[in-house]
């Protein structure tokens, strides 16, 4: 699946949503995002994808979060997430800066038809520079097995 294409199917619902006008209260985001990094061999990874998450209670959150990463030397993967995280935000004001961090476990599928499981761990920003339009800027690491990690920065679009 293409990575653009997987951002237009996340990122749907919450642009349909920025257009209701409604009090401010803020319960989830969807974003669509590049990221690019490198693994413990040190080749170059690159990747697209989006996402969505929810507020379950205060700041905690869940979501999903699906995308493509490839190695520059070729070689890709679709990776599915559920991620879990914690936003440092009041969700009745809308505050510029919303720092969080978050954990997922997921599935990754190559292209030689192969699968296994993949976690992240991470944290990073949102700067909403409309009330409902931001910037999301993040720092992960990933494993892929027990073996490969890698270390990768996002920056992307937000909606809430």
């Amino acid at each position: 699946m293409k990575p653009w294409l997987v951002c237009i199917i996340f990122l749907a619902p919450a642009i349909l949503r920025a257009a209701e006008g409604e009090p401010f209260r803020y319960k989830g985001s969807g974003y669509g995002y590049f990221t690019a990094g490198a693994c413990q061999h040190s080749y170059t990874i690159v990747g697209g994808g989006g996402g969505a998450e929810g507020f379950l209670w205060r700041g905690l959150t869940a979501g999903i979060e699906g995308g493509y990463q490839s190695f520059t030397e070729g070689g890709g993967w679709g990776t599915v997430y559920f991620p879990v995280g914690y936003h440092a935000v009041d969700r009745n004001k809308a505050a510029k800066w919303d720092p969080f961090v978050s954990f997922a476990v997921g599935v990754l599928a190559g292209g030689g038809g192969g699968a296994g499981a993949t976690a992240h761990f991470g944290g990073g920003t949102t700067y909403w520079f409309r009330k409902r339009v931001g910037v999301r800027m993040e720092f992960r690491i990933h494993g892929y097995t027990a073996d490969e990690v890698a270390l990768q920065g996002r920056v992307g679009i937000a909606f809430r």
